[in-house]
């Protein structure tokens, strides 16, 4: 699997997120602004409550228009419900760089 990157790729959830959800669902337009996933693509977003700096990363297996398939609680984060309005943004992990440098 390769990973992707996008510059500045940021948006916020259209519809609430259970716990158990495999899918969230960005702003109109929003999933424009994020990379391909799928086949053997994915990209990393961190879903993050500015109020109290809560944050959760997962990984993007699949991108279709503004819905993101996704696996949840990735690099020791832990998945948690997330209102309709949170910020998803595309930024550089940990996880993200291992992955990038363990290819060269």
């Amino acid at each position: 699997m390769a990973i992707q990157f996008a510059n500045n790729a940021a948006t916020t959830l259209f519809s609430s997120v259970t716990v158990s959800d495999s899918q969230i669902v960005v702003s109109p337009g929003g999933g424009a602004l994020f990379p391909n996933a799928g086949s053997s693509n994915y990209f990393m977003v961190t879903v993050v409550d500015k109020t109290t700096s809560t944050l959760e990363i997962m990984k993007v297996t699949k991108r279709s228009g503004d819905t993101f398939t996704v696996v949840r609680a990735q690099e020791g984060t832990t998945a948690q419900a997330w209102p309709a309005g949170t910020r998803v943004e595309m930024r550089i992990t940990a996880g993200a760089l291992q992955s990038f440098f363990s290819t060269i």
